[in-house]
């Protein structure tokens, strides 16, 4: 999965979330305990080869990480991601968010899904899940 040179391409800056990224469980009370995601780390989204029904997000040089998800701007129906030029695996859609768990990894991350509908301008959250249990998210506009 690669994003064209036609796509729509936001870069993820620091802001607020919702739903809150750094629940581990539906019995999690505390609020906002994620972190802005640094500059060191980059995340992209945007569309794949210009297709209004498959958007995504790329990222690069974020550390060791565990888990992604991604509020999509649109309605998901699937859920694919990899590590770097590895091929790409299924991860599961959940109450409207494409996410993925895996072994500890410091390689980058594409995920992507497909939309029930031409993806939407509207914010979008991004929440990466680091080794330690922490969560770095961000809520930006797909547009």
């Amino acid at each position: 999965m690669k994003f064209s040179e036609n796509s729509v391409i936001t870069i993820v800056t620091a802001g607020t979330t919702d739903p809150d990224p750094g629940c581990s469980s539906t019995t999690d009370t505390t609020e906002d305990s994620e972190t802005p995601t640094p500059a060191s780390c980059e995340i992209e989204v945007g569309l794949f080869g210009g297709d209004k029904r498959f958007a995504g997000l790329a990222t690069s040089g974020c550390g060791v990480l565990k888990g992604i998800w991604f509020r999509p701007p649109g309605t998901a129906t699937d859920c694919l991601f990899k590590f770097g030029n590895d091929d790409a695996q299924d991860c599961s859609v959940k109450a409207g968010t494409a996410g993925a768990s895996f072994a500890l990894t410091n390689q980058d991350i594409t995920l992507g899904t497909h939309l029930a509908a031409d993806a939407t301008c509207r914010p979008v959250t991004v929440a990466l899940l680091r080794e330690d249990g922490s969560v770095w998210a961000d809520r930006v506009d797909f547009c």
